[in-house]
């Protein structure tokens, strides 16, 4: 409850410029306000509940005090023992009973440590996607293959994973060869950034299998998959630390000339230059100090330098302006060169000389092959290359003049 309230606190401080765009100030701020007071209602109670066996701690620690003088002046006064012992003696004891005060101090902030405590355990209680620790295949190139692929996520909503209405991938096969490039494109929530997904195995399908090399990624190690496979995110993180750490993070002992040509690659290099430290320049937080454009190209750098045989991209361009997206075009063919590339795209003109297009509707793959023939079958694709021809064709029209008269 105090995690719930908590984090309503802070969704509403993250969000107070949508907040206040949309004029919602008074709900929005009678919901933050009722979150402060189911906070401090929470905490009320667990200060009631608390409350006796503090209590009771210290009334104990507190009255031992009292009761060692008086029984250290009786054994004073009855010759027991001397003047010079019973300093030692008391002031020993003050000591032993000082962290004895404190701890009884602390009970709150230990119960609130052991609620969280709690939750981690639970979170280091989920099971780990099994693995091999050692190779027990090779895979032959960098070939791409999913095998009547079904995937759903109804394990993590409550429902059963089976169950055809929550599956997100339904049977998909797609085969993408050594050093070709495959784009996935479809309507939004078509299935295309899990098929991704299961490639880069942050999932494993709950029917079918997903190869690479002719192997199951299921038979290869952490690092035999993730030194074949590189992933560029549309929403990108950077890590807290400098430029040049976020680039090396691709390959740790990569030299600075590594990082710089691969900087350069990613026509990123001129504008890190520009920076108050060059390389040396924090990014900040999740990358806060650089642009979106900018985020993206150091994390295409990233990708350069890793230069695994597998690049896997999720709509890089997207929310980017003409400039950024020019030059992160230029910086991605310097990624794809001589890989297998699998892009999940929604501007199709970005991908109409891929090697291979496959179109997805509702978690299946309808149809398959280059645009030109694609456009000849009349089919999904060729009506969403319609509607993107369209699309470019739209303006804002001005404001038609008042009649006169």
């Amino acid at each position: 409850m105090q995690a719930e309230a908590a984090g309503r606190i802070v969704e509403y401080l993250q969000g107070i410029a949508v907040i206040r765009a949309f004029n919602l100030g008074g709900e929005r701020l009678g919901r933050f306000r009722r979150s402060l007071d189911d906070l401090r209602s929470v905490n009320t109670r667990m200060a009631v509940l608390i409350l006796p066996l503090a209590t009771c701690a210290m009334t104990v620690v507190e009255l031992g005090i009292p009761l060692l003088l008086a029984v250290g002046g009786l054994w004073l006064t009855g010759g027991t023992v001397d003047a010079g012992t019973l300093v030692v003696f008391l002031v020993l004891a003050l000591r032993v009973y000082q962290p004895l005060v404190h701890a009884a101090d602390q009970l709150e902030q230990l119960r609130i440590a052991d609620a969280s405590l709690q939750r981690l355990a639970r979170l280091l209680d989920e099971p780990e996607q099994p693995a091999p620790t050692t190779p027990v295949a090779v895979p032959a190139d960098a070939t791409v293959e999913l095998q009547g692929v079904r995937f759903g996520y109804g394990e993590h909503t409550g429902h059963s994973r089976t169950d055809d209405d929550v599956l997100v991938l339904h049977g998909v096969a797609l085969t993408v060869p050594s050093g070709t490039t495959c784009a996935v494109v479809g309507p939004s929530g078509a299935g295309k950034t899990t098929l991704l997904n299961l490639v880069a195995r942050f999932w494993d399908p709950q029917g079918g299998t997903v190869r690479l090399g002719g192997v199951d990624l299921r038979d290869l190690t952490a690092d035999q998959l993730y030194d074949a496979v590189t992933v560029v995110f549309q929403d990108v993180y950077l890590f807290p630390g400098t430029v040049f750490d976020n680039i090396a993070f691709g390959r740790p002992d990569a030299t600075r000339d590594e990082v710089v040509a691969a900087a350069t690659a990613a026509q990123a290099h001129d504008f890190v230059r520009e920076l108050p430290q060059g390389y040396d320049t924090p990014v900040g937080e999740g990358g806060a100090r650089l642009s979106g454009g900018e985020r993206q190209r150091i994390s295409i750098a990233r990708a350069i330098l890793k230069d695994a045989p597998v690049v896997l991209l999720d709509e890089a361009t997207a929310a980017l302006d003409p400039t950024n997206e020019r030059l992160l075009q230029t910086a991605l063919a310097a990624l794809v060169r001589d890989k297998t590339v699998l892009v999940v795209a929604h501007r199709l003109a970005t991908i109409r000389h891929a090697d291979q297009i496959a179109v997805m509707d509702r978690g299946r793959i309808v149809e398959r092959g280059r645009h030109d023939q694609l456009l000849a079958d009349d089919g999904l694709y060729a009506r969403l290359w319609a509607e993107r021809e369209r699309a470019a064709r739209w303006r804002i029209r001005a404001p038609r003049p008042e009649p006169v008269g």
